[in-house]
């Protein structure tokens, strides 16, 4: 697990000039899209603190981010960590990504690319995108998902929803109970070939990941 050192955020003003000249009102609707595409804040190697009724949610450590005010959305693109608390402030869980997005409004947060989520526990998923729900506290993906636990056994699905330690999930169309760990490169295939024995959902539960299906 990485920490990443708090810096100063860089704030960026923006500023558009008008020339006279014969194409004048074209230059100056190209200079205003082009301002629109362009972030209001941009910051680097810092975090940010997650909060409910007071009490610490989450911390997010990010790379590079870039501010977007009519937006309300905040993109980061160097990589995030979001570490989650339990309401006692003890460490529970963690969730690294390539690239991710945070929404001011809601405050939720959305990981892209190489999605890994590391309970303390010793159970570990790994998918492409993942959501993480800060009001209802539970992090949700619709896509393929592989997770695995400290003894070794191997558990695939297409969907998942569950608390962010992992610890209470439900799987959709499971399949795949394995005492051998698997590459997350050959879920898709695997997925395919395995479509005839899988079904609709299922909550999972520790004592459901045992042996070999």
């Amino acid at each position: 697990m990485y920490r990443i050192k708090k810096y100063s955020v860089c704030f960026i003003c923006f500023s558009i000039i008008c020339i006279g000249c014969d194409n004048e009102e074209t230059s100056s609707v190209n200079q205003n899209t082009d301002a629109e595409k362009l972030p209001s804040q941009e910051g680097y190697d810092s975090e940010l603190y997650l909060t409910k009724a007071g009490i610490k949610q989450a911390v997010l450590h990010y790379g590079h981010m870039q501010r977007y005010e009519d937006e309300k959305v905040v993109y980061f693109d160097e990589g995030i960590e979001l570490d989650f608390y339990d309401k006692n402030g003890k460490h529970t869980s963690y969730i690294s990504a390539e690239k991710g997005k945070f929404f001011e409004n809601s405050e939720d947060v959305i990981g892209q690319g190489n999605v890994i989520v590391v309970s303390d526990t010793g159970m570990t998923l790994f998918t492409e995108e993942l959501r993480w729900d800060s009001e209802m506290n539970k992090i949700f993906s619709d896509t393929l998902v592989m997770i695995t636990t400290k003894e070794g056994d191997t558990l695939y699905g297409k969907g998942f929803e569950s608390d962010p330690d992992l610890t209470r999930r439900v799987i959709y169309q499971p399949w795949g109970v394995s005492s051998e760990r698997v590459e997350i490169n050959k879920i898709r295939e695997e997925f395919m070939e395995a479509t005839e024995d899988t079904v609709d959902s299922a909550e999972i539960n520790d004592s459901d990941i045992s042996g070999t299906q």
